[in-house]
């Protein structure tokens, strides 16, 4: 009777060794699939980081070389962004926001504009029409 009941535990014993082994097995395959698929995707993210990258560069480029004056504004009236020329035509300086952009004399302003050209904009800064009769 002893000798049968330990026939039984080690056929269970060798039953579940197998099925463990088995899971093992499967769950090495499943993890070299996953980390070849988390290598793919880190290889295409890099690809897009470099990409974006680049296409930030061309674009902030572009933007610091503009002739024109460009503000980015924020809801608030905070400036984001300036680039260079607004620097020079408008008398922008680092820091400042809209209000004390829009305080500055425009006799400081190293280009005014002669005609305005009207943009869809709720508060423009200044109307270069009123610059141009205020001179004359």
């Amino acid at each position: 009777m002893i000798l049968l009941l330990a026939a039984i535990l080690i056929r269970d014993v060798r039953r579940s060794s197998r099925t463990m082994e088995t899971s093992l097995s499967a769950s090495r395959a499943e993890n070299e699939t996953l980390e070849a698929a988390v290598a793919e995707r880190t290889e295409h993210l890099l690809a897009a980081h470099e990409e974006l990258r680049r296409s930030a560069s061309v674009l902030q480029g572009t933007f610091n070389s503009m002739a024109e004056a460009v503000l980015v504004i924020d809801t608030k009236g905070t400036v984001v962004l300036a680039n260079a020329a607004a620097e020079t035509v408008l008398t922008y300086r680092p820091g400042m926001n809209m209000a004390q952009l829009r305080r500055r004399p425009w006799s400081t302003v190293a280009t005014a504009p002669r005609r305005c050209l009207r943009m869809n904009c709720r508060r423009p800064v200044r109307c270069a029409a009123s610059i141009s009769t205020a001179r004359n």
